[in-house]
């Protein structure tokens, strides 16, 4: 679902002419989840996938 609300959220600044650079940030994370298996996961995924890609060991 975090993906659908980043998606309609850009496409509302697209139609505005309003640039959100972290929003086409948060839709590149979603992406990366969703390509992990992550497509049950809520927003709260975002920061494991940050642990992550850190190195550390995510649980």
């Amino acid at each position: 679902m975090g993906q659908k609300d980043i998606r309609l959220t850009l496409a509302a600044a697209e139609d505005l002419r309003v640039p959100l650079p972290v929003a086409n940030l948060l839709r590149d994370r979603f992406l990366t989840l969703l390509a992990h298996g992550g497509e049950k996961l809520d927003w709260s995924a975002l920061g494991s996938l940050a642990a992550r890609d850190a190195g550390e060991a995510v649980n």
